[in-house]
């Protein structure tokens, strides 16, 4: 999480582009740096699985023969979510029941997992998929929510342990945006603060800048441990072949 509020950012990004006029507000109120930032934010958190955005909901009830689920967006879970995560885990009250259970494609599956032409009186069992759709989208604001549908239906009160990638809310002017380095939100203002100047050869080169501020955020701050990590390959045991390698690249394990 960044250490500067909002507005505190808005206004360094303006005064390093000279362009603190850009505070005042509009005729409908609304103070331009602070929305484009705000989208900017929101880009941000879709780009990228940060580690700060992994959230996990637990103990949600599955009552028996529940054939569908809302989750997100203030059903069951507060939180507006991205993405729902694989796998996900089932388990009872007593804790006698631990099983994983795995997100499935939506479509192009056995009809033995289609939700629409199955009795679901009679395909009871032990849930071993999901399926995640968007919910039914309206014109009002309901980002974030889905349904899940489970296979089989239950045969009996579960509950599920379900990690997922949150989208954060809009930080308000006196509140701290989920985004960790100050620094590249400044740039990110000042970038814009060029662009509404005309300026075309600042806003190219901050661009630029920005653009490698960003990956370098990712590498310093887009992985932790157990999250968006990569396990290296011990060289002890396996070893990289040349490309004129007649079993092509990549990694095969030592003879």
């Amino acid at each position: 999480m960044g250490q500067s509020t909002l507005s505190a950012i808005v206004a360094q990004g303006l005064k390093l582009a000279a362009r603190e006029d850009l505070a005042e507000a509009g005729p409908d109120g609304v103070i331009t740096p602070y929305l484009e930032l705000q989208q900017w934010l929101r880009r941000m958190a879709a780009d990228w699985p940060w580690p700060h955005l992994w959230r996990r909901a637990t103990g949600i009830s599955v009552p028996a023969g529940t054939v569908s689920l809302n989750l997100g967006a203030g059903a069951t879970v507060t939180d507006a979510i991205q993405r729902i995560l694989d796998p996900c885990y089932l388990y009872d009250a007593q804790y006698r029941t631990r099983a994983t259970v795995r997100v499935q494609r939506i479509e192009d599956n056995g009809v033995q997992f289609d939700e629409t032409i199955n009795d679901p009186t009679t395909t009871r069992g032990q849930p071993q998929y999901l399926k995640v759709r968007p919910f039914t989208f309206t014109t009002s604001i309901t980002a974030g929510k889905w349904t899940v549908y489970f296979s089989p239906v239950p045969d009996r009160a579960y509950l599920l342990a379900l990690p997922y990638l949150m989208m954060p809310p809009d930080p308000a002017a006196a509140e701290y945006p989920w985004y960790p380095v100050d620094r590249t939100m400044v740039h990110m203002v000042k970038t814009f603060a060029f662009s509404m100047g005309h300026d075309t050869e600042k806003h190219a080169m901050a661009t630029e800048e920005l653009s490698a501020m960003i990956a370098r955020d990712k590498m310093d701050h887009g992985q932790n441990a157990g999250i968006n990590i990569n396990t290296s390959l011990d060289s002890n045991v396996f070893r990289q072949p040349s490309s004129s390698s007649w079993r092509g690249s990549g990694w095969w394990p030592q003879p």
